[in-house]
């Protein structure tokens, strides 16, 4: 990270599709470093209600760092996250953080408790995100919109930032207690998708995500059936 002067800062980062970097002034950037803003916010173009999972969290400190190289990702035949832990039943977030990762500081965690919502767009869905909130809060968010085709069972790689994804790539997007990464690098894969109506019936995924493209993971999984 480079201070340019008072009214502008020069982020540099590496690209998931590698060695490309983005320069912005920092006025352009989504206004989510408030630190009281822990809940999910609406998105430029976005329809009434929608979350973005990380938009409403602080980033990654390391969001400037021109030094990381793209982390190993699942192959096309390969698979992303745990299973396991979110076979149990019920509404699961199950997180597994190396040390380095900057949204579970390391740590290992599972979330039952407190109150899920989801959002959806498109039809049939090519957005959704869940949203849990109570004792702490959590977003996680996938996305097949620059895919061309709705939400459905298999392996997502290259994925970028939920959201804020290129054309060509998945979105995925798991953040929370105010902590979000700036960009990533990651995959997941949908076990189990259904919807109707617009809104999810069942969701089980596995996701992998390297905030800023670091070697650090967060690996997990989540089960929702409202």
């Amino acid at each position: 990270m480079r201070w340019l002067g008072p009214a502008s800062l020069l982020l540099v980062g590496l690209s998931p599709l590698g060695g490309c970097h983005m320069i912005l002034p920092f006025d352009s950037l989504p206004d989510a470093r408030d630190r009281d803003m822990i809940g999910p916010s609406e998105g430029p173009g976005l329809p009434d209600g929608q979350l973005e999972a990380g938009l409403a969290a602080d980033l990654s400190p390391d969001s400037g760092s021109v030094e990381a190289s793209s982390p190993d990702l699942p192959s096309p035949d390969s698979h992303a996250g745990q299973l396991v832990p979110c076979l149990a039943g019920g509404n699961i977030l199950h997180l597994v953080g190396e040390p380095g990762d900057y949204i579970t500081q390391g740590q290992t965690m599972t979330v039952t408790l407190g109150t899920w919502t989801q959002q959806a767009a498109g039809s049939p869905p090519d957005a959704v995100s869940i949203s849990i909130s109570g004792s702490s809060w959590w977003s996680v968010g996938f996305s097949t919109k620059q895919l061309g085709h709705g939400l459905k069972v298999g392996l997502y790689p290259s994925a970028e930032r939920y959201l804020f994804e290129s054309a060509g790539h998945p979105g995925l997007g798991l953040s929370g207690n105010g902590k979000g990464c700036n960009t990533l690098c990651g995959a997941f894969q949908l076990q189990t998708f259904q919807a109707s109506a617009g809104q999810i019936v069942e969701l089980l995924a596995t996701f992998e995500q390297h905030c800023e493209c670091g070697a650090s993971r967060l690996t997990g999984c989540v089960h929702f059936k409202p």
